[in-house]
């Protein structure tokens, strides 16, 4: 792997907003890069007045366009969690919250992300807890982008919180996935992961696997926990701590890219506890696996001093592109893109 040059698509306090966070990562069907992420308007908190914003390069990443606003609301209203996923049809599917307790919004583009559908309410508290049969008091989507699987199903993974604190570290979280087989008409519970896993990334194998790939917030810490379903999402089984990837409790990327690979992303440093640790969020580095995951022989670092949650997405032409926060000094600093070329045999 041959790390290419370094882009910095949103600058925190630049554009109309104090910090860009959660970043997502597309490629339209007419071929355009859109890089999806929060604009946290007052501060770098994950609460407070936060919109869904965007920006499109024509030229694969070469260059970005200006910053456009997706979705916003009033007041101190926080709209996040950005999850896409590119319909083969055409259309863009866009999946993703209103203060992580109220509702779970979908939206769609048919023009490549120029203009976007009224957001609608796919799932509120209520709904979620009658899908799953737990109690849940705090839920968020992703983040990062969700798969169309061969079938034509749309998969969006999320994770749920059960305990009333605000505390991401206080509660019990399980991870779990949305399904929709009408195009995001209307959507139903798939399977659960492991209690502990939380923020979660997932992608189809060549074999029609689905494999969830999720950040750990129980023992065993420091690891991602990965759990696979052999039935389009509905249940998942075989879910372990897979001890090659490291985690600093923080969000990773999974996806699939030419012939069978399948790529990972995260910030490589083992956090030994559930606990937030701004100081691990460094050394983020891109993952290939030939088997399925079962091994990740190749990799390579993008950035060796701070950097945080990323979205990759294949380019084609044995290109990936990785979208990721970063920094001189903090992770959140601001969010930059890279192309990395895979040696693929």
């Amino acid at each position: 792997m041959k790390i290419l040059e370094k882009l910095d698509v949103f600058t925190g306090r630049q554009e109309g907003y104090h910090t860009y966070r959660i970043p997502a990562l597309l490629c339209a069907a007419n071929g355009d890069l859109l890089a999806i992420c929060e604009g946290r308007r007052i501060s770098a908190r994950d609460d407070g007045k936060i919109d869904l914003v965007m920006k499109r390069s024509r030229d694969g990443g070469g260059t970005w366009g200006g910053l456009e606003v997706i979705h916003g609301e009033p007041g101190d209203t926080t709209i996040g969690n950005p999850v896409p996923i590119v319909d083969r049809g055409g259309p863009i599917h866009l999946v993703f919250c209103r203060n992580n307790s109220e509702a779970m919004l979908y939206s769609q583009s048919v023009d490549h992300g120029i203009t976007w559908t009224e957001p609608r309410k796919i799932a509120d508290l209520q709904a979620l807890e009658a899908m799953f049969g737990f109690p849940i008091h705090r839920f968020g989507t992703g983040p990062c982008h969700g798969v169309q699987l061969k079938s034509g199903r749309l998969v969006v993974p999320l994770w749920m919180k059960q305990g009333e604190s605000l505390h991401y570290q206080e509660g019990t979280s399980r991870a779990a996935v949305l399904m929709s087989d009408d195009g995001g008409l209307s959507w139903q519970a798939g399977g659960l992961s492991t209690t502990g896993a939380n923020e979660s990334t997932v992608a189809e194998l060549a074999d029609g696997t689905i494999i969830m790939n999720s950040r750990s917030m129980a023992q065993p810490t420091g690891y991602r926990i990965v759990a696979r379903s052999g039935d389009g999402g509905v249940t998942f089984s075989e879910t372990m701590a897979d001890m090659t990837l490291i985690c600093s409790n923080c969000q990773g990327s999974l996806g699939a890219g030419e012939g069978g690979v399948l790529l990972f992303c995260n910030p490589a440093v083992r956090n030994p506890e559930v606990s937030y640790r701004a100081d691990l969020r460094r050394e983020l580095k891109l993952r290939l696996s030939r088997d399925s995951g079962r091994t990740w022989p190749e990799c390579c670092e993008i950035e060796h001093g701070p950097a945080g949650y990323s979205d990759l997405c294949d380019l084609g032409g044995g290109l990936v592109g990785v979208l990721y926060e970063t920094g001189a000094k903090d992770y959140f600093e601001k969010i930059a893109f890279r192309r990395i070329t895979l040696k693929v045999s």
